[in-house]
């Protein structure tokens, strides 16, 4: 297993992942925080991913820039183990149960504060296109510094809270307790009136307080305002949490298309 230090994703370039897009990061190498480069790759669609990126290698100049070393997020289903239950060996197994139509390689990293580890698959043809132009590679799920930064945010005073992460059209909901996951699951969010039922149902599930805890939601939320005025009529503290960022660096690198785990992992 591996244990994945964020701080070190300044000596990194950094790609990010899903199913259907594709960017590259270069972060600030000095004692500030941000971002030096971004680029959005125009993926297409009727390739795979690998052939994207192998293309992409021809074409960027994020990704001619030299660097050996990259930290890549993958955005794949993730399968969340305490970390003294987890048993390598087993890996394979669980994964595959959990989601049946994976196929190895299958990937681990610890989550040392959360006392998990999180398992989770690439398609090979992509990891021989990654490890073929990177002699030293770190991966770990797209939602990683999301959970790192919001696990902090938890313990900031006493009430209760639940966290819903929107990105790739996905929703993550999670919440902590006792310095481990207490729920994490994931949700297409194709209907907002699905996205709805979803919050409130796990909500209800885990016996939260509808006018004393809380509910933060964060990343790119579908029909926002109409989501965050349906979930106050049942919620009293529902927030939106924004990444902030340097006014300079949104001109010069246009940081409001960036996703927001991108943000939260070099904007600390």
């Amino acid at each position: 297993m591996e244990k994945i230090n964020l701080q070190e994703s300044k000596k990194r370039i950094i790609i990010r992942i899903s199913d259907e897009s594709l960017s590259f990061a270069i972060p600030k190498t000095d004692s500030s925080n941000g971002i030096s480069a971004y680029e959005q790759y125009p993926v297409n669609n009727s390739i795979s991913m690998a052939a994207n990126l192998r293309e992409a290698f021809g074409t960027s100049e994020l990704l001619s820039s030299g660097c050996n070393c990259a930290l890549i997020m993958l955005d794949a289903p993730v399968m969340l183990t305490p970390i003294d239950e987890y048993q390598e060996e087993h890996e394979e197994t669980f994964y595959t149960y959990t989601f049946p139509n994976s196929t190895p390689p299958f990937i681990n990293c610890i989550l040392p504060e959360q006392n998990a580890v999180a398992v989770f698959a690439i398609n090979k043809d992509l990891k021989v296109v990654i490890d073929d132009h990177f002699s030293d590679v770190r991966y770990v799920p797209v939602s990683h510094p999301v959970w790192e930064h919001l696990y902090h945010r938890s313990f900031i005073g006493e009430r209760g809270k639940l966290f819903a992460y929107f990105h790739d059209n996905k929703m993550e909901v999670f919440c902590f307790a006792k310095n481990r996951f207490k729920y994490f699951n994931t949700f297409e969010t194709t209907h907002a009136n699905d996205v709805l039922y979803y919050l409130l149902h796990i909500w209800n599930q885990l016996g939260l307080n509808a006018e004393e805890d809380e509910l933060h939601i964060a990343g790119d939320i579908p029909n926002q305002e109409w989501l965050t005025n349906q979930l106050r009529r049942f919620l009293t503290r529902v927030f939106t949490i924004r990444q902030s960022i340097d006014p300079t660096q949104l001109q010069e690198n246009k940081l409001q298309d960036i996703p927001y785990d991108l943000l939260t992992l070099l904007h600390k």
